[in-house]
């Protein structure tokens, strides 16, 4: 019996040691629990995973969001025709300093089409605006330099932008519109280097209205306050004729040819404004911080020009500042109508981003609000799955996650959290994901 049993130990011994046979010793449990497998897209994934996010409705809508020409949908690696944020940047960037404007304006407006998130995309639409500007396209500069100095204001190079605003104004002869943006500019940036500059060139464009004493009172600012300015001549020398009795508008770099060329816009009737001067009012009261007057203006523009160029623009900043206010349920409103109405803008992308953060906002209020939340959840995994190679994708799935998380729904917030590690690994939203997974958030 004991020889039996020596043959039986032996013969267990033997098929644990043969290939294909082992004994479970947790392995797989614990590279079940600690090991995620990589995630490339929604669909297919293993459960449990998050219900695959379906794409946000509005009645009335066939464009959105599966309108097959929706802008900003990135190219991936691998497919033809795919550009990685790297090389339009640094290659548009070199165009621009080659002198070779309009292929760095093409190169970098794809860029900014493509990955409007990226963190280099102040300086790119600040080197766009330089390139229109040196291309003597007034009006597309004018666009850059207000989105440069109104998106992007904490951008170093937002105190030049705001004074060229002005400046380009000028060039395309809207005087008035001009005096505004130099007084922003001034008040905006009271010790630049550029407001010596600002008044002089203030002072010619009162000459250029045959406004003789408000054109004397911006070149003594020049005289009595910027001695070492490199305008204090010039400035001295048209306060000296204008104080004499001429009123010759002086430096006819400044006058207008013959036809005047008239801006970019819709007619308007006799003591209106047009859309274009209201387009320009309401940015420059938004830069001084006057939301509401802005709001005012551009709500004037929509509903007088509907149809104008501008609409999108101001139906999008009007949407913005609400949010900015943090009158969320206002924003949300203003941005589900933006999407719907302009779906190929320019700025649907971060409308769509923007829309489900202010859904979170006003989601975690009250409990009452808590249908929000679903929808900022939703919102924010459709974001990342439309646009998965968007510089804020990843911040999309951990929003996603903390949607859930505020709706007490742990079980699904950890599954985005998850997500957003192992899809992009290298980003500080996987950073906060893993935090928040440990506890330590």
């Amino acid at each position: 019996m004991r020889s039996m049993h020596r043959v039986l130990v032996l013969a267990l011994m033997i098929l644990a040691l043969t290939p294909g046979f082992a004994f479970n010793t947790g392995n797989d449990l614990v590279n079940d629990i600690f090991v995620s497998p990589r995630v490339d897209s929604w669909p297919g994934q293993p459960q449990p995973t998050p219900t695959p996010p379906t794409p946000p409705t509005y009645p009335g809508n066939p464009n959105y969001p599966g309108n097959p020409n929706y802008p900003g949908n990135p190219g991936y690696p691998g497919n033809g025709g795919y550009e990685s944020p790297d090389k339009l940047f640094e290659d548009g960037r070199n165009a621009y300093y080659q002198g070779n404007y309009s292929y760095s304006i093409n190169l970098l407006r794809r860029f900014l089409e493509r990955y409007p998130y990226e963190y280099r995309a102040p300086e790119a639409t600040f080197i766009v605006a330089e390139a229109y500007l040196n291309s003597t396209d007034y009006g597309n500069a004018l666009r850059y330099y207000r989105l440069v100095s109104s998106k992007y204001s904490y951008f170093h190079q937002a105190e030049r932008a705001t004074y060229y605003i002005g400046f380009c104004l000028v060039k395309l002869y809207d005087y008035r519109s001009a005096i505004n943006e130099f007084r922003n500019f001034i008040s905006r940036y009271p010790f630049s280097e550029f407001v010596d500059d600002a008044w002089y060139v203030t002072g010619m464009t009162y000459e250029r209205l045959n406004d003789k004493a408000s054109a004397i009172s911006a070149y003594q600012k020049v005289v009595y306050e910027f001695p070492g300015s490199n305008f204090f001549a010039e400035a001295k020398q048209r306060l000296t004729a204008l104080q004499s009795g001429n009123t010759t508008p002086g430096y006819p770099d400044y006058n207008p040819p013959q036809p005047i060329p008239v801006p970019p816009s819709n007619p308007s009737y006799p003591g209106q404004l047009s859309d274009y001067e209201l387009y320009n009012r309401a940015h420059s009261q938004y830069i001084s911080g006057n939301f509401n007057n802005a709001v005012t203006y551009f709500d004037e523009l929509l509903k007088r020009f509907p149809g104008s160029q501008y609409a999108d623009d101001a139906a999008f900043w009007k949407s913005r500042i609400r949010y900015e206010q943090k009158s969320y349920l206002q924003a949300i409103r203003l941005f589900e109508d933006f999407i719907r109405f302009y779906p190929n803008s320019e700025y649907a992308i971060e409308a769509t981003f923007v829309l489900a953060h202010s859904q979170k906002e006003h989601g975690r209020i009250n409990v009452a609000n808590s249908q929000y939340l679903r929808q900022a959840a939703n919102n924010f995994a459709w974001f990342q799955q439309k646009y998965p190679t968007n510089e804020y994708a990843a911040e999309a799935l951990f929003q996603a996650g903390e949607c859930y998380e505020i709706l007490g729904d742990e079980f699904t917030a950890d599954n985005y959290f998850r997500q957003a590690m192992t899809v992009y690994p290298h980003t500080a939203a996987a950073i906060k994901a893993k935090e928040k997974l440990a506890k330590t958030w």
